[in-house]
C-alpha cells in the first residue's frame, strides 16, 4: 500500500516582485506578527520562505503606526552621482553653457556643441579629464540629443526678421482680410533623384542597398504656393526659372483663385525682374495679384519650404524612378495628392518655423 503524496508548497520569489508589492507584503507580515501570528504560519499563508518570515519577525516596528514608514524601501545602490567626474553644481553650469552659448563664443574651435567640444570645455573649465563617451552620457542626461542644425545665413538681419513677424506680415494679413483675399507663400524647388536622402533599416554594420540611376540629369522643377487654410497651387516646368515661367505660373494662379491674392516670395532675382514689376502694375493684374517679399536670407520664414520637405520625404520613401518621365509622374502625383488634401497643407503651418503664419484668415 503506497503512501499518500504531499502537495508541494508554492513559494513566491519576493525579490522578483514589484517594489510596491514587496512593501505591502512586509507591512502585512508585521501587522500579523503584532497580532500574534507565528513566522511559520505566516510563511504558509503568504507563500513565502520561512527564513524570510523569521527575518521579518526581527524587524517588526514597535508600534502599528510605524509600519507604513518602516515598510517603505530605501533606494538601493550608492547615492546619486557617487563617483561621477562632475559635481551637481558643475553639471548645472555645463547645462547653462550648452544652452546659452556657442563653442565659438568661448574661443573653442568648434561651430556646434559636440562630445569633443564638451570634453574640451570640461577640461578647461573644471580641470577634469573625461572621454567622449562620458561627455555624450552627460549630454543625454541633461536632455540633449545629436541633431542636424537649423542653418542661418551670416547676412541675415535679425531685426528685419523680427519686424517681418510682428509688423510686416500681420499688416499683409489684415490687408488681405479687408479685401476678402487670400495670403499665399510661394517658392521654387527641384527634385533630384541622385541627391534624394533615402533611409531604411538594415542589420547593424550592414546598410541596406539602394539602386540609383547613373545619370545626374533626373531633375524635376516645380513652383508652388501654399496657404494656411490648406490652399495649394503648383506648376512643373523645364529648365531654370525665368520671367516667362514665373509669369505663366501667376496667370494660372489668378485663373484658379478668384479671390485677390497676396503672394509672399523670397528674393530670387527673377521675382524682382522689371518685366514682372511692370506686368503686375497693369490694372487688371494689380486688382488680383500683389507681391510681397520676405527679408533677405530668410528661407525659414517661408512655410512653402515645408511643402518641399514633404515632397522630397515622400520621394525618398518610394521606389526611385529610372527615367525623367517616371520621376516627373512621381512628383506630379505627390503634388496632386497634396492639392486634394488641404488639411495636410494646413497642418504644415503648425511647424515651429511656420507657426507665426498659422493664423487663418
Amino acid at each position: 500500500m503506497g503512501g499518500m503524496k504531499t502537495k508541494e508548497r508554492v513559494v513566491i520569489n519576493v525579490k522578483s516582485l514589484p517594489r510596491a508589492r514587496r512593501e505591502a507584503l512586509r507591512a502585512e507580515a508585521w501587522a500579523a506578527f503584532q497580532n500574534g501570528e507565528s513566522p511559520s504560519a505566516l510563511a504558509r499563508r503568504l507563500h513565502i520562505r520561512v527564513r524570510l518570515a523569521f527575518s521579518w519577525k526581527k524587524q517588526v516596528p514597535s508600534t502599528p503606526e510605524e509600519i507604513p514608514t518602516a515598510a517603505t524601501e530605501a533606494r538601493r545602490g550608492p547615492p546619486p552621482a557617487t563617483g561621477a567626474a562632475l559635481t551637481a553644481q558643475q553639471l548645472r553650469k555645463l547645462d547653462r553653457t550648452v544652452a546659452d552659448k556657442d563653442p565659438e563664443q568661448l574661443k573653442f574651435p568648434f561651430a556646434l556643441w559636440s562630445s569633443k567640444a564638451v570634453v574640451s570645455y570640461i577640461q578647461r573649465t573644471f580641470g577634469v579629464t573625461i572621454c567622449r563617451r562620458t561627455a555624450r552620457r552627460y549630454l543625454w542626461k541633461l536632455g540633449y540629443t545629436y541633431q542636424c542644425p537649423t542653418r542661418r545665413a551670416f547676412e541675415q538681419n535679425l531685426v528685419d526678421v523680427a519686424t517681418w513677424k510682428t509688423v510686416t506680415y500681420p499688416g499683409i494679413r489684415l490687408m488681405a482680410h479687408a479685401a476678402g483675399g487670400v495670403v499665399l507663400w510661394g517658392d521654387e524647388a527641384a527634385v533630384q533623384t541622385r541627391t534624394t536622402k533615402a533611409r531604411g533599416y538594415g542589420k547593424r554594420g550592414q546598410p541596406p542597398l539602394l539602386q540609383v540611376p547613373s545619370s545626374y540629369g533626373l531633375r524635376t522643377n516645380y513652383i508652388s504656393a501654399a496657404g494656411n487654410r490648406g490652399d495649394f497651387h503648383f506648376m512643373t516646368f523645364k529648365n531654370g526659372m525665368n520671367v516667362a515661367t514665373l509669369q505663366e505660373f501667376f496667370r494660372r494662379l489668378m485663373h484658379d483663385e478668384p479671390r485677390p491674392i497676396y503672394l509672399i516670395l523670397d528674393n530670387l532675382r527673377v521675382h524682382h525682374a522689371t518685366h514682372i514689376r511692370d506686368w503686375l502694375a497693369e490694372a487688371s493684374v494689380a486688382r488680383h495679384l500683389k507681391l510681397f517679399f520676405l527679408p533677405p536670407y530668410s528661407p525659414e520664414l517661408n512655410p512653402d519650404e515645408l511643402v518641399h520637405r514633404t515632397v522630397k520625404a515622400r520621394v525618398a520613401e518610394e521606389v526611385l524612378p529610372e527615367t525623367i518621365h517616371a520621376q516627373q509622374a512621381q512628383v506630379l502625383g505627390i503634388l496632386e495628392e497634396l492639392k486634394r488634401s488641404p488639411e495636410t497643407v494646413a497642418r504644415l503651418f503648425n511647424h515651429p518655423l511656420a507657426r507665426y503664419a498659422s493664423r487663418a484668415m
